[in-house]
């Protein structure tokens, strides 16, 4: 048994904590969801729940998850397209999302979205990139 410290989803996570930590900290839901989704032990979450500072709760929530490896990992960016996540935390749509391709354990699908603004219209840009494990 071995644990993949650095795949896709732990250095997404890892190359956007600051971004997390910030759009995160404002409410603990966040807590709640990894906690229901069965992803903290009842100990994990005790101490989490517990801390007085939202910014070292979600800190600590971040650091914990991605020592858990690439599995966890997964789940946590899974979390954060939720919609209820989503309406909680509407600055996600700001952060780099990540999707686990369905149906392929070797391929991870990076979508990058953004709003450009000109004085003509608002469009959406939608940037694909493949990666593939080895």
């Amino acid at each position: 048994f071995s644990v993949d410290l650095g795949g896709p989803a732990v250095r997404k996570i890892k190359e956007h904590k600051v971004e997390l930590i910030n759009c995160l900290m404002g409410d603990v839901f966040i807590l709640q969801c990894v906690h229901a989704k069965g992803i903290l032990s009842p100990r994990q979450y005790g101490n989490l729940k517990h801390s007085s500072n939202p910014e070292q709760t979600v800190t600590n929530l971040i650091d914990l998850l991605m020592s858990k490896g690439e599995e966890t990992s997964d789940q946590f960016l899974q979390i954060l397209k939720d919609p209820e996540v989503d309406a909680t935390y509407p600055q996600l749509k700001n952060i780099i999302n990540y999707v686990w391709a369905p149906g392929d354990s070797m391929k991870y699908v990076y979508i990058v979205s953004r709003v450009l603004t000109t004085t003509e219209e608002n469009t959406d840009v939608t940037a694909h990139m493949k990666f593939h494990k080895s």
